[in-house]
């Protein structure tokens, strides 16, 4: 897993949109980015741990069939998914990290793109109270099957960095 960070106006959202849109143009068969999040101050909503779990099941449940099924196959998923705006981190457990451990792994691996993760520490304070969107990464990700990759971006922020390098198994690229 990689955090890239650079400082403000860099290109970081730039670099990520570009590489998913160039995955995007490659046949069904052959894309690799499999969920794209992209956190903005600006709007609440994709700030919250929720919504970012919701989000990652939507598009995985499009790019991976076999995941599909197995969330479809799974009434605890199910539940949690539906519930995640109580308990994020079980929902991303149950509705993420489970049905994805029972599947084959592919031959290459697929990758989740989250963007400017640090505006999510703007969420309220609700959301700040229960750890948000970095502490749900630093505390789940590592769960994740080894053929998941997640390429994380965001500014120079400790709070960011610190979360996510003490949980281990994110390497820091700056740019």
């Amino acid at each position: 897993d990689l955090l890239l960070r650079a400082d403000f106006g860099v290109g970081k959202t730039a670099f990520v949109a570009e590489l998913s849109e160039r995955d995007r143009a490659r046949g069904e068969d052959q894309r690799h980015v499999i969920a794209v999040h992209y956190c903005q101050h600006d709007t609440r909503e994709t700030l919250r741990a929720a919504t970012f779990v919701r989000s990652l099941a939507a598009q995985m449940a499009q790019a991976l069939p076999a995941y599909q099924a197995a969330v479809e196959a799974s009434a605890l998923a199910r539940e949690q998914l539906d519930r995640a705006a109580d308990d994020p981190g079980s929902a991303f457990e149950a509705g993420l990290v489970n049905p994805l451990a029972g599947l084959a792994a592919p031959t290459s691996p697929r990758v989740v793109i989250v963007d400017a993760l640090d505006e999510s520490l703007e969420a309220d304070e609700s959301e700040r109270r229960r750890g948000g969107i970095v502490q749900l990464l630093a505390d789940k990700a590592g769960r994740l099957p080894a053929w998941i990759r997640l390429l994380v971006t965001a500014r120079n922020n400790p709070a960011v960095v610190e979360r996510l390098h003490g949980a281990g198994g994110f390497v820091l690229g700056k740019t």
